[in-house]
């Protein structure tokens, strides 16, 4: 998730996104992904609680 290849780390977020037992770890890697997430999905924009699970 840290590459170059922003596209990349937004899919393999989205795919961490299904496990939503791990919301806490979720949280973490969204905040240090930050720099290579688009903007939909950077710490408050997506809000993790709503997601289902």
């Amino acid at each position: 998730m840290t590459g170059r290849c922003g596209m990349a780390a937004a899919y393999a977020f989205e795919l961490l996104t299904e496990f939503t037992a791990l919301k806490d770890r979720l949280r973490t890697c969204q905040t240090e992904a930050r720099a290579h997430l688009p903007a939909d999905l950077q710490p408050g924009r997506l809000d993790l609680d709503a997601l289902r699970g």
